[in-house]
């Protein structure tokens, strides 16, 4: 299968499981290119072809990322993230797939009405 092919196939399953999920959710190639994104996502102005971290534009939250450990493990990870530009605490996950290399799913939760005021602050 080509690489072609086989994000083709990704896209469509993304889409399937994704499109309906009220928060941001990205279909991404290790080098943060995104290959899909939700609605969510789009209406934030994520891009296909473009990168995650330009949505935010606040260099800070992506400090915490933790995709590269996720596809090293092969394992789901996450973090609880303040971002000052929006006051907000976000819930983010990396969610790798199995079988896949390079490629991987990241979603934000905005969970600020959820949590403690001692996360809001970097």
């Amino acid at each position: 299968m080509t690489d072609t092919e086989l994000y083709s196939e990704l896209i469509s399953a993304f889409h399937l499981m994704w499109d309906g999920f009220p928060f941001s959710a990205w279909l991404l190639k290790r080098d943060r290119t995104v290959l899909a994104a939700n609605p969510a996502a789009v209406a934030r102005g994520s891009q296909v072809g473009g990168r995650c971290y330009q949505v935010s534009g606040e260099k800070s939250v992506h400090k915490q990322c933790c995709a590269n450990e996720a596809l090293q493990k092969g394992v789901a990870q996450r973090a609880c993230i303040y971002a000052s530009a929006q006051n907000a605490v976000l819930d983010s996950y990396w969610l790798p797939l199995p079988g896949v290399k390079d490629v991987f799913v990241h979603t934000v939760i905005n969970i600020s009405h959820l949590a403690k005021p001692e996360l809001f602050h970097e």
